[in-house]
């Protein structure tokens, strides 16, 4: 109800009041229509000058607000088959159910407000499952995804056209049906990012792909070449500069590079800190199934970005007994980044580290689990670290110096 309103009947009984103090009501009308008008001039001064102050300390509150989001961000999911083979044993042999490759995961993400990861395979219920060299898992692996944690899934690589088109189609259906973003891939039109909110922050989200493993002959039509995002550099420029304006943050997720390769190629290199120039917040690479450095790189006009070339495998059946004793295909990376925007402006990174990852192999009735373990919670707590086999724990420090290693070599 307008303010004004409300204060109508404080008037009408002072203005009764002068009415009644009056001896001679016809000598004092003008002086009363002036008392009046005084009056009602004072409630509007009144409730201007309260408006005034309160639009003042929206805007004042506006400009100095905090909101804070803690990002985690993940590698390759790689479901070889004798994944999908203990998914369905574990599962009853009725359905998938890949949870316990994931419970150690979930249990780290939890604390987390926003989980990203690489979808490195299809899912397409007219074939058969797969593993290595075209992959095809069920779609009940998304239940477990999304358990774990997972808002995001990225679709362009060299694995997105893995069942063909309709296995393209297929799988973003799966992703979508269990509530599961998705960008890198489309099914009718081009579509370079997508825009998420976490604690009010706006960040947006791209994804490219270099390679198509030999595939591109099915994007025969304009229609069907939108469906993928390719790495491009004038477009991903273009892409950057087109949604910049709209968001607070911004990640890419290029998959690119040359596999089992622990340092860029030198275009990665221009391209990632390009892409920073550019407007980007982080790159984060993914391809090579083993991890690469870390550089933080000042753009031109003055912001912090953080680049990372290769996350490495979060989850795949790739061990070193096959890779010739090579414990990286074993191991990853998942990169926390805690940022913050203050008032309208952008969002920086307040603070960001990342966290080993390795995937053990063990064996129980249901038969090989392959199941990642995160380093950190059990390399800072004794007592946690006491839960877990001793070979487990090894392959855990092993991961971290390694890891250590890697990120510290300088990208020149």
């Amino acid at each position: 109800m307008n303010k004004f309103i409300k204060k109508l009947p404080f008037l009408i009984l002072t203005l009764v009041f002068l009415v009644a103090c009056t001896n001679k009501a016809s000598k004092n009308t003008s002086e009363m229509d002036k008392a009046i008008e005084q009056a009602i001039e004072d409630v509007k001064n009144e409730d201007e000058n309260k408006n005034s102050k309160s639009l003042d300390e929206k805007e004042d509150k506006s400009l100095t607000e905090k909101k804070e989001a803690k990002l985690l961000f993940g590698g390759d999911i790689l479901p070889h088959m004798p994944i999908n083979d203990y998914a369905l044993s574990y599962g009853g042999w009725e359905s998938y159910d890949y949870s316990p490759c994931f419970s150690d995961l979930k249990e780290f993400a939890k604390d987390y407000d926003f989980f990203m990861v690489n979808n490195e395979f299809s899912v397409n219920p007219n074939m058969e499952l797969s593993g290595y060299p075209t992959f095809n898992s069920s779609e009940d692996i998304y239940l477990s995804l999304k358990d774990m944690g997972v808002d995001v899934m990225t679709t362009a690589n060299n694995h997105a056209l893995d069942t063909g088109i309709d296995g393209l189609k297929s799988t973003i259906d799966g992703i979508e049906s269990h509530d599961i973003s998705h960008v890198g891939t489309s099914k009718d039109k081009y579509t370079p990012y997508i825009i998420k909110e976490v604690n009010g922050i706006k960040i947006a989200i791209f994804s490219y792909a270099e390679s198509l493993n030999g595939l591109d002959f099915l994007l025969d039509t304009k229609e069907k070449e939108d469906m993928v995002n390719r790495l491009d550099s004038e477009k991903i420029k273009e892409d950057i500069s087109e949604a910049k304006d709209k968001v607070d943050f911004i990640v890419v997720y290029p998959h690119w590079g040359v596999e089992y390769s622990s340092y860029p190629e030198e275009y990665q290199v221009e391209l990632a800190r390009d892409m920073i120039d550019w407007g980007a917040d982080m790159v984060i690479g993914n391809h090579p199934h083993v991890i690469q450095p870390m550089e933080e790189y000042e753009s031109k006009d003055g912001r912090k970005g953080i680049i990372y070339y290769s996350l490495g495998n979060l989850l795949s059946n790739q061990k070193a007994e096959s890779f010739e004793g090579d414990y990286r295909v074993e191991q990853g990376l998942l990169v926390e980044a805690n940022i913050e925007k203050i008032g309208k402006n952008k969002a920086n990174i307040k603070s960001s580290r990342y966290h080993s990852t390795v995937v053990d192999r063990s064996y129980d009735e249901y038969g090989t689990l392959d199941k990642t373990f995160v380093a950190t919670p059990y390399l800072e707590d004794d007592e946690k670290a006491s839960s877990i086999d001793e070979g487990t724990l090894y392959l855990l420090n092993l991961a971290d110096q390694m890891n250590t290693e890697t990120i510290e070599n300088k990208v020149e």
